[in-house]
């Protein structure tokens, strides 16, 4: 299995100053689906979806692909910003982060990493503007207003709020235990409540991981844990690495790993697998996004880069572009 080596800490200290808005780019007409590699999916309105990624790799050029018909069609557009790979909504609103660590050659950095790494659109993605938000990215919105948002793995270890549709930003704190205090994804259910993918350090014995349930006004709680190793058979949810999650407030969600897709109805305490065999192994490698009809669009990697639904307890693959040759 393949293991993220974590590269060290950036501890962000303060709260994040109001935003300045400004147009920094609007959105080219089609590239082409050879070029594509995305990376998360969110849903403006029902029959409207949006994947945001890239042109090849993290710096390569942002594309954001839109279907306005439940993704039976889809167009994709390109705009002059390094890769997108996180976006959710507030409302009509869209927001998507830049790939916000510096580029590097094999794991090493060669240049600087943004100073500014969240977006936003009010005009279903045609233009947008920063929101002038630091490092902040990967954001998930559980309404038109809040939402959270947080450094991007392996830099950081608080969690910010934003109760303004992603005007401005407050430090809420380290929401992550002492042993694994890295956040690696979090999703917003509703106010100062969610959960948050945690992780330790990659060691010899290899990198452990915690799904933490935040709840408002009593102490956070782990609903589920794991330790990943390198090369060792699956046995379960607990030794397979997390690539994402996507939960509901009343505590239905599904989390996807390198071995498999699981659903859960109890906060995440009990996991049953959702078959995805003609998928493959790996294949769901991105951010996606519940709706509340029990239906999930996730992106699919691997050899092909695409969306699939699930939908009452089945999947199905929407769309698929090749991805670049290298």
């Amino acid at each position: 299995m393949k293991r993220r080596r974590v590269l060290g800490f950036i501890v962000l200290a303060g709260g994040l100053l109001a935003a300045v808005t400004i147009v920094v780019w609007r959105l080219t007409t089609a590239v082409s689906p050879m070029e594509l590699a995305i990376s998360s999916v969110t849903q403006l309105s029902d029959g409207t979806l949006f994947a945001v990624g890239s042109r090849g790799g993290h710096d390569d050029q942002a594309v954001i692909a839109r279907s306005n018909d439940d993704g039976a069609h889809w167009t994709v557009s390109t705009g002059p910003t390094r890769g997108l790979y996180g976006v959710s909504t507030a409302g009509t609103r869209i927001i998507a982060s830049v790939y916000c660590l510096p580029p590097s050659i094999g794991g090493e950095p060669v240049g600087p990493s943004p100073e500014s790494c969240l977006f936003r659109s009010d005009d279903n993605g045609s233009t947008w503007q920063d929101l002038n938000a630091g490092n902040l990215a990967d954001p998930s919105f559980a309404d038109s207003s809040y939402g959270w948002a947080h450094p991007q793995f392996p830099i950081g270890r608080d969690l910010f709020e934003s109760t303004d549709a992603g005007i401005t930003w407050v430090r809420l704190g380290p929401p992550c235990p002492s042993d694994k205090p890295l956040v690696y994804r979090a999703t917003a259910t509703g106010y100062r409540a969610g959960y948050v993918l945690c992780f330790g350090e990659a060691a010899g014995e290899g990198q452990p991981w915690s799904l933490i349930q935040v709840r408002p006004s009593a102490p956070s709680i782990a609903v589920a844990e794991g330790n990943i190793t390198s090369g060792q058979p699956h046995a379960g949810l607990a030794d397979e690495f997390v690539q994402g999650f996507a939960m509901r407030p009343d505590g239905s969600g599904l989390i996807w790993t390198s071995a498999g897709l699981y659903r859960t109805d109890d906060n995440g305490h009990s996991w049953t697998p959702v078959p995805i065999d003609e998928l493959g192994r790996g294949f769901l490698s991105g951010g996606g996004i519940l709706t509340g009809d029990d239906k999930a669009y996730l992106v699919r990697g691997g050899a092909d880069t695409g969306i699939v639904e699930y939908m009452s307890g089945t999947v199905r693959t929407l769309v698929t572009w090749p991805l670049p040759v290298s």
